[in-house]
């Protein structure tokens, strides 16, 4: 049995792996990148924190299943599919417990250590944007959440690997020279799970001062448009990303309005990925 705790945003949870197949895929998603907020231990007898996520293979007919206690979440014939179910409940989960602060469905890098944060809920290309300043030099943080603990400076990122859709991988030439299956790069139906080592990322980190807050669009054959916001403009555009309003004091209202009035905001607009990286290190106060 191999196991770990996942410790993000003022919550935790425990994923175990009852067979080695099944733990391939937490070493993948939790154990290989530096800077991720998780560690290695063994099962307690009784589960704490919280809850628990068992992952188990079948020999038979090389299948993976998904269990929360005795209730089976879901089943995958392959390692991708169940990568992806488990890094998204995860990121849900963390989300819907998190206290102490704001959490934030948001993509994030760092530029010469300020961090950089891209906040837009799912399915919005955030993971496309973060590989592409990857490769233009940017450090990895994360793809999907972030965390800004109340009274804080520094941005908290729930480091994983990148979830890029099967139609941008073209955009990234290492990528395509990196076919599965690989321990670094594992596909799934619509896309795939990609270590940030496969985009030239030297390392991770999972904290930075916060700096900037981009709220990207991406908008077909439209020229970039680089927008300053408003600390109301800001505050509005926050709240829609806010996963965990329900856990904090006037639905995290105050906190955001500090967070707005801090932190320097921009609109980004948006069609293609090259020298988007320079633009936006002009942003950055002090760069």
């Amino acid at each position: 049995m191999k196991s770990v705790i996942i410790e993000f945003a003022g919550s935790s949870l425990i994923l175990a792996a009852e067979t080695q197949r099944a733990g391939e895929i937490l070493e993948f998603l939790y154990l290989t990148l530096p800077g991720a907020p998780a560690r290695r231990c063994s099962v307690p007898e009784s589960p704490e924190p919280g809850v628990t996520l068992l992952i188990t293979s079948h020999p038979a007919d090389n299948s993976f299943e998904l269990y929360d206690g005795s209730t089976r979440l879901f089943v995958s014939q392959a390692p991708g599919p169940m990568a992806e179910v488990l890094q998204g409940e995860v990121c849900r989960r963390l989300a819907a417990d998190s206290q102490g602060g704001l959490a934030f469905h948001s993509a994030a890098l760092a530029h010469h250590g300020a961090a950089v944060a891209f906040p837009g809920m799912m399915q919005q290309g955030k993971s496309t944007l973060t590989a592409g300043l990857v490769e233009q030099g940017w450090t990895y943080l994360t793809d999907e959440l972030i965390f800004w603990p109340n009274s804080a400076t520094c941005l908290q990122a729930f480091v994983r690997p990148l979830n890029l859709r099967h139609a941008v991988l073209h955009l990234f030439a290492k990528l395509s020279q990196q076919q599965p299956p690989t321990p670094l790069r594992m596909d799934h139906a619509t896309g795939t799970l990609v270590h940030p080592a496969l985009l030239g990322c030297g390392g991770s980190t999972s904290a930075a001062d916060l700096a900037l807050l981009i709220f990207p669009h991406y908008q077909p054959a439209s020229p970039l448009c680089i927008t300053p916001l408003t600390p109301a403009q800001a505050g509005l555009a926050l709240m829609e990303s806010l996963v965990n309003a329900r856990n904090l004091p006037e639905h995290g209202f105050r906190e955001i309005t500090q967070l707005a009035r801090t932190v320097p905001a921009y609109h980004l607009m948006y069609s293609d990925l090259q020298g988007l990286g320079r633009a936006l290190e002009g942003l950055i106060p002090g760069q």
